[in-house]
């Protein structure tokens, strides 16, 4: 029986078993082709993968011999990186105590196009000057208030701004932000296009509204807007400065016949004597409202409290007045009425998400800036080439810095006013109670000054800066809360007793002098620790050189005795007052 599972290998020699001699010959030939055709092969493929072999060639291994399809170089390359890869260690992990530098990416800030590329205008208040009768569009009765008060010549700032708002708009005009220092004229660049506006309504109705920070400010652009509105008809009015039922009995009356009638064209107020009187007056009608001025902006935009703006937009669209809706075609043919927001400020930020606050409709930015003067007194203004200050700080301030052991600022004070001898001078502190007490410790030492603070009344305070206006008061100690509210007229100097702890602050001190090109002083106490404060306060404020001051100590020292006597005198008044306040407060509590 045969064994089916031997297999046999072919013998050539075995003649008559297997196939002929000429048969055998072209089997053997076939497959020496496929061996040299498989050797070309793989020669051609260890070329692509491997390096190139040396010039002695070692007997290569026999490769197994499943026929493979050539394939593209680059893929090869690809395969063979990949596996390079798969060998090393995985890049999301790091070993225990390597050293591995990485490279931090800087952030770049991304700003609104509105904000990056402002409408810039150069102050310089002695070149091409525009007369007062020279701008077009405004009405004779306010030229010619401008004449009584002495103007010639308009501000830079309202040359660039007024136009813009006087002009008619055929759509629903943008919202503008005005940056100037303090002294350019920004009042009157809104008070003279809203009561040209205003100047032809027949029927009396809140159309423009400003708000400001504080109180003073109020009392100040009231009289503003209530000088140049004589003779126009219009009839402003302001609140905060009187007490609550009397700010609400002038905002509206009921005639013979019952018929409700406003009373109020221009409505200057605090965020928050606006809210109180929105909330407790009923007839209060808003929904006319064509202007609103936020002055003093950045300050209101950093103290948002009790959401004053979304209250102030929900009396304006109501009874029938709808929010505008986005600029198309359909919005644009219900002519309804905008409401325009004017912002201003010496020092409007670059902060898109506060401004957002504001819900701003595609603002314009104007800036005035201060151009620079070279060392012949010539005004530098190239500012297509670089960068455009966040700041702008008059070239007419003088700016010092004097250090001082807290124990001794009061001295310093004293010794300041006695070398520079000013006509007119603010002196800033942090607080109510530092004000005081400075104040004390100065009319101790045989100086006549007086405090401005939250402690006083709104009309002592104006009676007090008139009194410094007029020249009869030359010292006026002041908190930083009240820094933005003080205007007097050719100011000779700023003295900050406590040194600023912002760059807003600290250009809002020294805005009060060298206001409108004249010149001024600013001069700043510092305690040894900050120094380097102080150094990052004028660096962000774009100001170049602050000088210090040089003290004679033999002259400081010799004040030293009156000053420590000065010192006995005010600590005694301050324990009288403290129990005078105990008294009472222990009375008030038996009374209640």
């Amino acid at each position: 029986m045969a064994d089916f599972h031997v297999v046999e290998r072919f013998d050539p020699t075995r003649v008559g078993e297997q196939e002929t001699v000429n048969d055998e010959s072209e089997i053997l030939a076939k497959l020496k082709k496929k061996i040299e055709k498989r050797k070309i092969e793989q020669e051609h493929e260890e070329k692509v993968v491997e390096e190139p072999a040396p010039k002695k060639k070692k007997k290569e291994k026999k490769k197994s011999r499943i026929w493979k399809p050539e394939t593209d170089p680059a893929s090869e390359q690809a395969e063979v990186e990949k596996k390079e890869n798969e060998n090393k260690e995985p890049a999301t992990f790091t070993l225990i105590g390597q050293n591995i530098k990485h490279k931090k990416t800087k952030v770049k800030r991304v700003l609104p196009n509105w904000l990056l590329n402002p409408d810039i205008a150069e102050i310089d208040y002695l070149a091409d000057m525009l007369p007062i009768t020279g701008m077009e569009g405004l009405d004779t009765v306010l030229v010619n208030h401008l004449q009584e008060l002495g103007f010639e010549n308009y501000f830079p700032v309202q040359r660039q701004v007024i136009p813009i708002l006087m002009k008619p708009h055929k759509y629903r005009p943008h919202d503008v932000c005005v940056s100037a220092p303090t002294g350019s004229g920004k009042t009157l660049s809104f008070v003279l296009p809203i009561l040209q506006a205003l100047k032809s309504r027949v029927v009396p109705k809140v159309r423009a509204l400003v708000v400001v920070p504080s109180a003073n400010l109020v009392e100040q652009i009231y009289q503003v807007f209530n000088l140049f509105a004589s003779g126009t008809g219009l009839k402003v009015k302001s609140l905060g400065i009187n007490d609550f039922k009397q700010d609400q009995s002038q905002l509206y009356r009921f005639g013979d016949t019952g018929i409700l009638h406003q009373n109020v064209d221009i409505l200057i107020s605090t965020p928050l004597r606006l809210v109180s009187i929105l909330r407790e007056t009923e007839h209060l009608d808003l929904t006319s409202l064509r202007y609103l001025v936020i002055d003093e902006a950045d300050d209101i935009i950093m103290d948002m409290r009790d959401d004053w703006l979304n209250i102030l937009e929900s009396a304006v669209y109501s009874k029938g007045r709808n929010r505008p809706g986005p600029l198309n075609v359909i919005n644009l043919r219900k002519r309804e009425l905008p409401l325009q927001k004017l912002l201003f400020s010496a020092t409007i930020g670059q902060d898109p998400e506060k401004l957002e606050q504001l819900n701003l409709f595609e603002p314009k930015l104007f800036r005035c800036i201060v151009p620079p003067k070279d060392l012949d007194g010539k005004v530098i203004s190239n500012y297509g080439n670089r960068d455009v200050p966040e700041y702008s700080i008059p070239v007419e301030l003088k700016q010092y810095k004097v250090t001082a052991e807290i124990a001794h600022k009061p001295l310093m004070v004293k010794y300041l006013l006695d070398k520079f001898k000013f006509g007119s001078v603010l002196v800033f502190t942090k607080s109510k109670e530092n004000t005081h007490r400075l104040c004390m410790v100065l009319a101790s030492l045989g100086y006549e000054c007086k405090e401005v603070s939250a402690n006083i009344s709104v009309a002592e305070r104006q009676k007090i800066l008139n009194e410094v206006n007029v020249g009869t008061l030359k010292i006026v100690v002041c908190s930083d809360a009240l820094a933005r509210g003080i205007d007097i007229d050719k100011l000779d100097a700023v003295i900050s007793y406590d040194a600023p702890g912002f760059t807003n602050t600290y250009v809002h001190r020294i805005g009060r002098t060298a206001r409108a090109g004249r010149e001024g002083t600013a001069i700043t106490i510092l305690e040894p620790n900050q120094e380097n404060n102080f150094s990052r306060i004028t660096r962000e404020a774009g100001v170049t050189k602050v000088e210090p001051y040089h003290v004679d100590e033999d002259e400081f020292e010799q004040e030293k005795p009156r000053y420590m006597q000065a010192l006995d005198e005010v600590k005694k008044i301050v324990i009288k007052e403290q129990q005078k306040l105990m008294e009472k407060n222990r009375y008030n509590k038996q009374k209640h």
